[in-house]
């Protein structure tokens, strides 16, 4: 898979919404820096997506580097412009995963989507769900044979039951991607 990472410093919140009581000021517009931590262990961090269910909540997406150079999802809460960073264990056998979008109905109902990749082998579609404060890993339907690696780049909620993700998927043997859809029903 190819991957195009951005390290942001721990500072400076890498997405910040206007018109929200999280990140700007409505009657001005103006944009405002927030500060976004590192999980601990971290040397770095990036945020890729965002979803603000509620005009003083959001959750950001992305990826953090451990000392060792690991990559790792990461989920960050806002609330009223405070962050905290929520580590995120990468599915069993993965060496590395990062989540690439989130989408939120509530502040307590969550779906985020990225990618995992095994040790020795191509990267395979992830997604994880917040449930009462805690994420869990959520099963993705294998890809068809065929199918060499993939991942899910954003998604969509209509509720927290029903999630629509899209993403990219290349065959065996080709550096040709193309399109992936998949979607969630609440079940699995």
């Amino acid at each position: 898979m190819r991957k195009s990472l951005r390290f942001v410093p721990a500072v400076v919140a890498a997405a910040l919404v206007l018109g929200s009581a999280a990140g700007a000021n409505a009657a001005t517009g103006h944009w405002t820096t927030e500060s976004t931590p590192l999980p601990s262990g971290a040397t770095g961090a990036a945020l890729l997506a965002i979803s603000c269910p509620g005009q003083t909540n959001c959750f950001a997406a992305g990826n953090y580097t451990t000392s060792s150079g690991a990559i790792l999802p990461l989920a960050e809460v806002g609330h009223d412009g405070t962050w905290t960073a929520q580590a995120l264990t990468p599915p069993q056998g993965a060496a590395t995963g990062d989540l690439l979008g989130i989408s939120c109905t509530s502040a307590a109902r969550c779906t985020a989507v990225g990618e995992d990749a095994r040790r020795g082998k191509n990267s395979k579609p992830m997604a994880a769900q917040l449930r009462g404060g805690a994420w869990t890993l959520t099963t993705i339907a294998p890809l068809a044979v065929g199918r060499a690696s993939g991942r899910l780049n954003a998604v969509s909620c209509a509720s927290a039951g029903d999630c629509t993700a899209v993403g990219e998927y290349n065959k065996t043997g080709s550096d040709a991607f193309f399109g992936l859809a998949e979607h969630w029903d609440g079940s699995t």
